[in-house]
């Protein structure tokens, strides 16, 4: 069967997910450098919370960038763990930028939160569209699973 623009689609946003993700581990070990990397916010703006926050959410990373890899290479060979862990994937980048639009919601409120109001805007802006495609891409997996597994 012809694989479509979805399918790439999905290949090329696992991938991108890998890069990014990949970036923002350097915070574990350099956290000034993911920052400058454009990976993490400034301390100044979030705090020492926020910072560990963050840090939390890089070990987390690592179980969604097994997610991508196994999505990646499940959905090239037609299986069923691909698939399945595409739309865990999928999840997850729905759950984190709701996450973190909570947080940056409910840290606005404290003194120690100083990030800029734009920089707000443009980060849950970004998080809107991840949100965007991981419903669309969740609902046309699930209703179109026949075009990304040979046998269920």
């Amino acid at each position: 069967m012809k694989r479509g623009f979805v399918f790439w689609f999905l290949i090329l946003f696992f991938g991108i997910n890998i890069i990014i993700l990949l970036m923002a581990q350097v915070g574990i070990v350099n956290y000034d450098l993911a920052v400058s990397l454009g990976q993490h916010d400034n301390k100044e703006w979030i705090g020492e919370t926020g910072v560990a926050i963050a840090l939390g959410f890089n070990v987390g990373d690592l179980l969604q960038e097994v997610f991508c890899v196994l999505a990646i290479i499940g959905l090239f060979r037609r299986k069923l763990f691909g698939w399945v862990t595409a739309i865990c994937e999928l999840a997850i980048s729905i759950y984190w930028p709701v996450t973190f639009s909570a947080y940056y919601f409910f840290a606005s409120k404290t003194a120690a939160f100083q990030m800029p109001s734009s920089t707000v805007v443009t980060h849950v802006v970004f998080f809107i569209i991840f949100i965007l495609i991981g419903i669309s891409c969740l609902i046309y997996l699930v209703r179109n699973r026949h075009r990304f597994v040979d046998k269920f």
